[in-house]
């Protein structure tokens, strides 16, 4: 159960979803991140001279104490089973972005254009830090809505008007689909970890240890898990679109609302 659901007691959907937009309007614009960056940039400057280290120093500080706010918000309204499953999601995304970000710098330098001293480092740790953020944020979105709860708004609406609003019932399936592909991620990252416990790396590398040029052998398993993890995403995703589609359809169906054929359409048109 979760500690203190405070924004699942918003009882107005609406009200709702402006908390969740005041909560995470600084990951879309970045203010008043920047001001707290800003206001932590004078005990920064004790630490390296370089004023561009400085900044990003200062701007990791503010990430982080906002990632903690958030990471707060989110154990409690989903409390900690679902704070871990979405901590392990947003871990695993952003180490590998983040260091095949950073190897990618390393290895095509003029990538990042400047080439000062650790500069993509401290880069690396700021993007971490974001994703760390973002993804929990994101999940615990997405499923502080109910699709039946819509459902049932749209029923009450049309029992006013004597008309089903259609836009009720797309935004329903929209907001279910969404769900759905939190609730896959999250599936298929605890199938992933009993193919490879490590994670990162694969469960089979004893061919490896063979010879001093064996480690290459990361960078084919690297594309090759990211070819597997889009074509998963991708079919657990869509798998269940006709069957949403499916009940849309029943639903307008039991309203009176039978939907269009093609010729009706053309006819109408």
């Amino acid at each position: 159960m979760p500690p203190c659901p405070f924004l699942n007691k918003i009882s107005r959907w609406w009200l709702r979803l402006l908390a969740l937009f005041i909560l995470g309007f600084p990951l879309f614009t970045g203010w008043p991140i920047n001001i707290l960056a800003f206001q932590l940039l004078p005990p920064a400057n004790g630490i390296d001279a370089d004023l561009v280290k400085n900044e990003l120093i200062a701007s990791i500080c503010a990430w982080s104490l906002y990632g903690a706010l958030i990471w707060l918000a989110v154990f409690l309204n989903v409390g900690a089973h679902k704070f871990l499953e979405y901590m392990s999601v947003a871990i695993v995304l952003a180490l590998t972005t983040a260091i095949l970000g950073a190897l990618v710098r390393k290895i095509i330098p003029f990538i990042d254009g400047r080439s000062i001293p650790g500069l993509v480092d401290f880069k690396m740790v700021w993007l971490y830090l974001i994703i760390m953020t973002s993804v929990p944020f994101s999940l615990m979105s997405i499923n502080l809505f109910s699709a039946s709860k819509l459902l049932e708004l749209a029923q009450r609406k049309a029992e006013k008007n004597a008309r089903f609003p259609m836009f009720y019932l797309h935004l329903c399936l929209a907001l279910r689909m969404l769900q759905h592909v939190g609730e896959v991620v999250v599936r298929l990252f605890d199938v992933w970890r009993e193919e490879h416990p490590d994670v990162i790396v694969p469960r089979n590398r004893r061919e490896w240890k063979g010879k001093w040029y064996s480690y290459a052998n990361f960078f084919p398993w690297v594309a090759e898990a990211v070819s597997a993890w889009i074509y998963a995403c991708m079919m657990m995703t869509f798998a269940p679109l006709p069957s949403f589609v499916h009940e849309v359809r029943s639903i307008r169906t039991s309203k009176g609302e039978e939907p269009k054929s093609e010729h009706q359409r053309m006819d109408a048109s």
